[in-house]
């Protein structure tokens, strides 16, 4: 059976789901969900810098993805950073 196929909010393009790094709303806060252990919604970016940054900059598309507003919520980059190490 083939990996589900996500694609990145920052630059578009369809990978397989493992190749991405999940991020949920929690409390207020989008987070990166590295484990894919919280449940919910999620939405996918590439592990790059650039892909981050516009995935960062475009929260029309975040909140798409999450089927919500997000424009008044805070995306933790810091953490979406120290996730990658």
């Amino acid at each position: 059976m083939a990996e589900p196929v996500r694609t990145c909010l920052g630059c578009g393009k369809k990978f397989v789901k493992s190749k991405l790094l999940r991020f949920v709303l929690v409390v207020n806060k989008v987070v990166p969900d590295t484990g894919a252990l919280v449940s919910g919604r999620g939405a996918y970016c590439c592990r790059d810098e650039k892909c981050i940054k516009l995935f960062v900059k475009n929260k029309k598309r975040v909140s798409r993805a999450f089927r919500r507003d997000i424009s008044d919520i805070r995306i933790e980059l810091a953490l979406i950073f120290r996730s990658q190490e």
